[in-house]
């Protein structure tokens, strides 16, 4: 693949010529804030306003934050990482109006929609390099904010770099980089053990997962508790692996039962996971529509009650939508992505759909990003 990156500049000049390009409208104003955004605004560095038009927009994650490029075709040329070590999204949550994209080894991409619904300010909030240097596999809220843990990984290579302190980080629109915060109920643990994930069960409590780091064959505990705020109980291997286990069929939300079913019809027998996203739900729920431990396709579903917008997609980017609550879902299909890339995630704000992507090989990262378009479109 041909490597193409853009200055944040770059990004607004592009932006621009994209949309004059595919509407007779008068082009709109592209707002160029390199420095922060207005006095009003969030803090964190503003990089370009986003007019989603007949046309996505696709970004690459780079380096130092988002990068516009054609296409995921003329991503860069990034070797293949075991997952722990690459740039990739960790997961997507609606927050304060906001749209919240968690990187891997980057930091937080931001989508904040204007009046219209139909545009929206692009920001990035980073640590830098010190971000750069552990794994964050942990997307969840801590105090109302997104939040993530930051580890070192040392399942595929051993770590020399020092435990991070503290491992805990959220987005707060008052300061341009991610704050430190204390987590009490990760505070107890002897010297050199770490907190490596963090998962919120079905049972709405909380369960971690440390590591003594002291030495190469160090033990695990797992743990759980019901408020961040107190220290966990430790709990058996089992209950660890159960609580991440997917709720039944029967307990997806009513709204979303004709989508789905509509989409499990499209493949019979072949989904293994639905993820759905919510602007309703704090954290994301997980479902099996059936009792197998095979794996299979998996299903990203996002829902909003409010206008009862409903959509849901496959990793290849087929799938369905429903505008109204008693409409019958229909068909669509995002564009179509290269061989060995595939779609991991949807979220809705405003009038703006993001969609995830990445390019893999078996546990391995290489090129990944997003795609920005306009909801009405679809």
């Amino acid at each position: 693949m041909m490597q193409k990156r853009f200055s944040p500049l770059m990004i607004l000049l592009l932006i621009s010529i994209l949309n004059f390009s595919c509407s007779n409208k008068k082009k709109n104003e592209i707002v160029e804030k390199s420095e922060g955004s207005s006095q009003s605004g969030p803090a964190w560095q503003a990089l370009a306003q986003l007019n989603s038009g007949e046309n996505p927009i696709w970004f690459e994650l780079g380096t130092n934050g988002p990068s516009l490029i054609d296409s995921p075709a003329s991503a860069s040329l990034v070797d293949f990482s075991p997952w722990p070590f690459a740039r990739y999204i960790t997961g997507m949550k609606l927050w304060d109006s906001f749209l919240v994209i968690a990187v891997n080894r980057n930091g937080f991409i931001i989508l904040g929609v204007r009046a219209d619904a139909a545009s929206a300010y692009l920001y990035h909030s980073t640590l830098g390099e010190s971000w750069k240097n552990y794994t964050a596999e942990s997307f969840f809220s801590f105090n109302g904010k997104p939040a993530i843990l930051l580890y070192r990984n040392d399942f595929f290579s051993e770590s020399d770099l020092a435990l991070p302190k503290p491992q805990v980080f959220v987005l707060d629109n008052s300061s341009p980089a991610p704050l430190a915060v204390s987590v009490p109920a990760f505070e107890n643990f002897p010297s050199g053990w770490e907190v490596e994930v963090i998962h919120r069960g079905s049972d709405g409590l909380w369960y971690f997962r440390a590591k003594d780091k002291n030495t190469n064959e160090g033990e695990i505990a797992y743990y759980k508790t019901g408020n961040l705020s107190s220290p966990g109980q430790k709990i058996s291997m089992g209950q660890w692996w159960s609580s991440g286990s997917p709720e039944s069929f029967e307990k997806i939300p009513h709204p979303l039962t004709a989508i789905i079913n509509t989409a499990i019809s499209s493949k019979p027998e072949e989904i293994s996971l639905i993820k759905v996203i919510s602007s309703d739900l704090n954290e994301p729920r997980f479902f099996a529509p059936f009792a197998s431990e095979n794996a299979g396709l998996e299903l990203y579903v996002f829902y909003r009650e409010m206008d009862n917008l409903a959509l849901a997609i496959f990793s290849n980017g087929s799938g369905f939508i429903s505008r109204e609550k008693e409409a019958a879902p229909r068909a669509l299909s995002l564009p179509s992505l290269p061989p060995n890339f595939v779609y991991t995630g949807i979220a809705v704000i405003g009038k703006i759909l993001v969609v995830s992507w990445e390019e893999q090989e078996d546990a391995g990262i290489g090129a990944a990003g997003f795609l920005v378009l306009s909801v009405d479109k679809l």
